[in-house]
């Protein structure tokens, strides 16, 4: 399931805030969003999207296999690819 995030108009310059303003979008509470990282980005040389792996945390600690993933298109379109805060 790949998602256009909120319809957007406009670039992305950093995911995390992005999903920090729009998690209801996503089916998400603002506690689901209240604590999360990028823990990994790849680059993908063919068509310049930047793929970001999202970990969610409680207490600052990781919580099991709840990560986000998402890619901005070389035109900084957001898409989500996966979610499993």
């Amino acid at each position: 399931l790949i998602l256009n995030l909120f319809g957007q108009s406009q670039s992305v310059s950093n995911p995390l805030d992005h999903i920090r303003t729009h998690y209801g979008s996503l089916g998400l509470a603002a506690a689901d969003v209240g604590e999360m990282a990028i823990v990994d980005e790849v680059k993908t040389r063919h068509n310049g999207a930047s793929h970001f792996f999202i970990q969610q945390y409680f207490e600052g600690i990781p919580v099991y296999n709840a990560l986000i993933n998402v890619t901005l298109t070389k035109e900084g379109k957001m898409l989500v690819t996966g979610n499993r805060f």
